[in-house]
């Protein structure tokens, strides 16, 4: 089972320099799994992507302002999400539960000097079986020793 992260659905929704790589970790034909951390963090830089180029916003601050202020039409936030809830369901990724407890998210946090919400997306893949995390995120290295890190292309 693999876990995909957030920037695998957001390289993949838009064409960079790592959509190679998350085309080969959503198109393995392993069963795939991601949270509702991972969707809340792929459905807000997909839409800071999508202000950026509709509205020329550069910032996080700026779009929150422009939402507020009904500068941005706020169906942008339901344009995001259908890109990463398509993109899930093309490459049949389902959410799994967060089933975690935060005392081992801090744990693994400090362990393996990672974000609270990285170290909850590690604890989330290892309780419901993963034995791959899918992640373009090189703050992940340090979890190399715990879960294979995927696609193996990026990471070698």
């Amino acid at each position: 089972m693999i876990y995909i992260d957030a920037n695998i659905l957001y390289n993949y929704i838009f064409e960079t320099e790592l959509t190679e790589y998350a085309t080969e970790a959503l198109s393995n034909a392993v069963p795939k799994m991601t949270s509702d951390t991972a969707v809340n963090e792929a459905v807000f830089t997909t839409l800071r992507k999508l202000a950026k180029d509709e509205y020329g916003l550069n910032s996080s601050r700026s779009m929150k302002k422009y939402l507020k202020t009904g500068r941005i039409n706020p169906s942008l936030i339901s344009k995001a999400y259908s890109y990463v809830k398509a993109t899930m369901i093309s490459y049949n990724v389902v959410i799994v539960p967060e089933n975690v407890n935060w005392d081992d998210v801090v744990v693994l946090a400090e362990k393996y000097r990672l974000l609270p919400s990285d170290a909850r997306i590690l604890a989330t893949a290892l309780n419901n079986g993963a034995d791959k995390l899918a992640t373009l995120d090189r703050d992940f290295e340090t979890v190399q020793d715990l879960i294979e890190l995927y696609p193996r292309s990026f990471w070698e």
